[in-house]
């Protein structure tokens, strides 16, 4: 069996014997590592960074849609130098909203996607992170909350 995971988001358990992986799409992935005969990491010079935010039940998707193009834009404007490009200097994937990947996360909201390949993953997304949180802000867009806050 060959599993070919492309997003992932979280790398949910690494115990002694067995390795749980949640893909975006929900999927709960358990791998014993006996299983495991061959990793590739297609990760050198080529990243994939997957950021999103949690809005809110009561904020309006329409609204949140539009902010979130914008930032999309924004970081195609501001940081084109990080995106991965082709022979041909074109971008092989520029900074795009996935719109709404998960509904109900932990009871809380709606989680909102942004993806881009680049060349280095760790300022890339740092700021991706800035833009989204100051769009959030300047644009009053309602953050999930936290259950103990009620």
């Amino acid at each position: 069996m060959v599993i070919t995971l492309l997003l992932i988001e979280t790398v949910q358990k690494i115990s002694m014997r067995y390795l749980k992986i949640r893909q975006h799409v929900g999927f709960l992935y358990t791998v014993l590592y006996s299983n495991i005969t061959e990793l590739h990491n297609g990760n050198r010079g080529r990243c994939r960074v997957i950021e999103s935010l949690v809005l809110n039940y009561r904020q309006n998707p329409e609204e949140a849609f539009k902010v979130m193009e914008d930032v999309a834009n924004t970081c195609n404007e501001k940081y084109r130098e990080f995106l991965l490009e082709d022979a041909d200097g074109i971008p092989v994937e520029s900074f795009k909203f996935n719109q709404i990947i998960e509904l109900n996360v932990d009871f809380r909201g709606h989680r909102y996607s942004f993806s881009c390949f680049v060349n280095e993953a760790v300022e890339t997304g740092k700021k991706v992170r800035y833009e989204l949180a100051l769009a959030a802000f300047e644009n009053n867009l309602e953050m999930a909350e936290s259950l103990s806050s009620h």
